[in-house]
């Protein structure tokens, strides 16, 4: 009747939506196979950015417009100069960015971000810890800028000490941080190597015990705790089988052991390069080392002995002395000693 307004039923409403949606599917598709089409004839300009910008700002989890956007990337870097190109990648970071806010767990924005301050002139590392700390503050677990804020640190210089500071921060705002306490516990063995003999330990101990006060039932802390008592566990350790060759050494161990072995002869440290049994795997129970002087060395010292880069090992034989390959090894504090006949 008139001077009343109008109130759509539901079915109006959802058939408004199907056209909308159908609309913006059909835009997309047609920009989605004219991309397509120009990767496929090899053309490499400013209207293939476009195109590919106009469809991730709306799907950034479409992994092969990031991979095309890269190749039109790296054809026009030869066609500028240095400061043109430092232009052209804060333009892409900027980009990155707008995607970020569309889906801040997308894998191919944070790879393509990645990648693209590995082609910056002169990457500003001090913006992308910037970004981490915003997207963190949103979302704390968002294991996606853990794992690029990790990148950063590393290609920043940022000490271990003022990571340790951020997750301070991080773990004082929310107890309940899991990804912080996980952080912490990768940070602290690297300043704290002698958990033991550290009166940090206790320090840490203090911080995990007025998490728990705070709220009992939240599990981080207590997962970190678990981890901070396991640090001073003694871990018993035979070694099965120790073979030398000419092209090298090998160890064979009772427990898998992750990377890290330091061979010393006469006690000084060697530059030695290991590699566990299968390429892929960083923890193994068996370690070679293909170092062509190796075998040469070990003819003219006395004693040599291996320790594993882990605190409170200790390796233990049922029998004293046990030879192979015309060695014999008789048990040591904190590592096995072997005396050559």
């Amino acid at each position: 009747m008139h001077g009343r307004v109008k109130i759509k039923s539901t079915a109006q409403q959802e058939e408004e939506k199907r056209k909308e949606r159908e609309k913006k599917l059909k835009a997309f598709v047609s920009a989605r196979d004219a991309v397509l089409k120009k990767r496929s004839a090899g053309e490499h300009d400013e209207e293939a950015l476009q195109l590919t910008q106009q469809l991730l700002s709306s799907n950034p989890d479409f992994a092969t417009l990031w991979n095309y956007r890269r190749e039109v990337l790296l054809h026009l870097e030869t066609l500028r100069e240095k400061d043109e190109v430092q232009k052209l990648y804060e333009s892409e970071l900027h980009f990155i960015e707008a995607c970020l806010k569309v889906n801040p767990k997308s894998y191919g924005c944070w790879h393509h971000r990645s990648w693209v301050n590995t082609r910056l002139p002169q990457p500003v590392w001090t913006r992308e810890l910037g970004l981490c700390d915003r997207c963190l503050s949103l979302d704390e677990r968002n294991f996606h800028c853990w794992d690029y804020r990790r990148v950063v640190v590393k290609e920043s210089g940022v000490s271990v000490e003022q990571e340790l500071q951020f997750t301070d921060r991080l773990i004082g705002s929310n107890f309940s941080n899991y990804s912080s306490w996980h952080y912490r516990s990768t940070l602290l063995p690297q300043l704290h190597p002698q958990p033991a003999l550290d009166p940090q330990l206790l320090k840490e101990y203090e911080l995990a015990h007025n998490a728990f006060f705070t709220d009992p039932n939240d599990q981080s802390a207590w997962f970190y705790y678990r981890w901070l008592l396991g640090r001073g566990v003694c871990v018993c350790l035979e070694l099965l089988c120790i073979s030398g060759r000419d092209r090298g050494l090998s160890l064979s161990l009772s427990q898998a052991q992750s990377e890290g072995l330091m061979l010393v002869l006469d006690g000084l440290p060697q530059q030695v390069q290991w590699r566990s049994a299968h390429p892929r795997f960083r923890h193994s129970p068996v370690w070679v080392s293909f170092t062509k002087q190796l075998h040469s060395c070990l003819k003219q010292i006395k004693t040599f002995c291996f320790s594993f880069l882990l605190t409170s090992i200790t390796f233990s034989l049922e029998k004293s002395i046990v030879w192979i390959m015309d060695l014999y090894f008789s048990n040591g504090n904190n590592s096995l000693k072997f005396k050559m006949p």
